[in-house]
């Protein structure tokens, strides 16, 4: 059995911009709003629901993977700053992943396997580690430098 690739076109000779609406309470599926602002001249897409449950995942995946990244590269960038003493941008990365962690049980878990939300758990949860031992070095920093600015008097 051949391995076909299928493609799939839509095309409509006469476009009378008619507003086309499904009832969603009978399709089970992941929603996704398309974010291009390419212009196009043929059907506008405000909103598409993927009904496929292995492209639900592969389409998840990639988003993940590609949030991760941003998040790796975003805690390098911290952990070489060394400008800011307060910790507040280390408590907004600790934040902003707690309600990234959130949104992966409650929205994701039920298109992806068990064992993958396991693993991206656990590496939420590493790079979280690494942001708190970051801001316990920051705390520590500053506590000593308000020690020695105390015994200054």
């Amino acid at each position: 059995m051949k391995n076909k690739k299928r493609h799939y076109k839509i095309i409509k000779n006469k476009y009378d911009k008619k507003k086309i609406s499904l009832d969603e309470k009978k399709l089970v599926g992941f929603s996704v709003k398309p974010r291009n602002n390419v212009y196009y001249s043929g059907v506008e897409v405000n909103r598409m629901m993927l009904v496929n449950r292995s492209f639900i995942q592969t389409v998840l995946k990639k988003k993940i993977k590609r949030k991760l990244d941003l998040y790796l590269q975003y805690i390098v960038n911290i952990m070489d700053d060394s400008e800011d003493d307060s910790g507040t941008t280390i408590r907004f990365a600790l934040n902003d992943l707690e309600k990234y962690r959130s949104v992966i049980k409650n929205n994701y878990k039920k298109y992806l396997d068990k064992k993958y939300v396991e693993q991206l758990l656990k590496k939420i949860g590493l790079i979280e580690h690494e942001l708190k031992v970051k801001e316990y070095y920051i705390n520590q920093y500053s506590m000593s430098l308000q020690e020695e600015h105390g015994k200054s008097r």
